[in-house]
């Protein structure tokens, strides 16, 4: 989809300025805690709280925060997918992401793009998107986890890519002592230790690293430690998105291995990508967003009040476009009802 709507800007527009970069200054916000985890923990000292026992923000190209070297046809109107940097990212609660690595120019990038070398745009640096992931994880001990899939111009394994992840997250990287098959059955304390002294990151990679032993050992996780279900709807009228999101909670089963996640993004079509590219917002990604994460938060409150969320089954993942902190409150409300169970 986004191929053809980007494909069908660039054949009908002769003239388009590509916007090459946007800092975007932050905007009030409300004050919550950034070691939502962490709290839980302190609230649950007898529990061992399992990931299937939790609610995660996810961040939908968590690296296109910021544009750089976009193609003809794209600009921050039909690509930009996120405001705040990483460390506001997380600090506003996010906690799984979506980064899409491309060596261009002899600098990794983020990208979101039509496919290799397609139409779209570069994000920030995945060296800035590490750096401020290590720092919120000093500062914070919290549970990331970054899910690295759609590599363009360099291979998951490449040395330049791994020597950058190890130099860059260095021992906030969590590296498995003791084999446990998914996601669903570790815990926070598994992954944080006992007394943590700093935060971790879990490396999660589509492509490129088997599921051994060896790989684990070194804190490469291949994506078969998260099996998901639910997922991406590719509409872009909101209650049609509504309606194919809830119908996929309201048929899922939960059992090991498998968690929910909501996708819960629109993707303009062909007229909105056109009119991006004339400088009209309303089929943007930013005004969609404010669509879906206006009525999420209401979404949740309904499924709770009805029991469609319960001790019993919960949404894993919420992923989003622009989130902010407001997220923190509907993960630890849904996060409560999971570990009280």
């Amino acid at each position: 989809m986004f191929r053809n709507i980007l494909i069908a800007t660039c054949l009908l527009l002769s003239v388009i300025s590509c916007k090459k970069e946007n800092n975007l200054a932050p905007f009030a916000r409300k004050v919550y805690k950034k070691d939502w985890m962490t709290d839980l923990m302190s609230k649950y000292p007898d529990k061992e709280i399992h990931f299937s026992d939790l609610c995660l923000p996810g961040s939908h190209d968590a690296g296109m925060y910021i544009l750089r070297k976009c193609t003809f046809g794209a600009n921050s109107c039909n690509t930009q997918t996120q405001e705040l940097d990483m460390f506001h990212q997380l600090g506003a609660g996010y906690r799984i992401f979506d980064v899409r690595p491309a060596l261009v120019g002899g600098e990794i990038y983020a990208q979101h793009a039509t496919d290799c070398g397609g139409l779209g745009c570069q994000g920030d640096f995945l060296k800035n998107i590490f750096q401020m992931t290590n720092e919120f994880l000093t500062e914070y001990n919290e549970v990331v986890i970054l899910t690295f899939g759609h590599f363009c111009n360099i291979s998951p394994n490449d040395t330049m890519f791994i020597n950058l992840v190890n130099e860059s997250l260095g021992d906030k990287i969590y590296r498995e002592t003791d084999f446990s098959p998914n996601l669903y059955d570790w815990s926070l304390q598994k992954v944080l230790g006992k007394n943590p002294k700093n935060g971790k990151v879990i490396l999660v990679f589509e492509e490129g690293f088997s599921n051994i032993t060896e790989n684990r050992a070194k804190g490469y996780f291949s994506n078969n430690i998260m099996i998901f279900t639910g997922g991406w709807s590719n509409k872009f009228i909101y209650s049609e998105l509504k309606e194919d999101q809830l119908k996929r909670y309201s048929e899922y089963t939960p059992s090991s291995p498998q968690l929910f996640q909501f996708s819960y993004q629109m993707t303009p079509n062909e007229k909105m990508a056109i009119s991006c590219a004339l400088a009209d917002q309303s089929g943007s990604v930013k005004t969609l967003s404010k669509q879906t994460n206006t009525d999420f938060p209401l979404i949740i409150d309904s499924l709770i009040k009805n029991g469609g969320i319960s001790a019993n089954k919960i949404p894993n993942v919420f992923w989003l476009d622009y989130g902010d902190e407001w997220m923190i409150e509907i993960a630890q409300k849904i996060s409560k009802i999971g570990i009280e169970k």
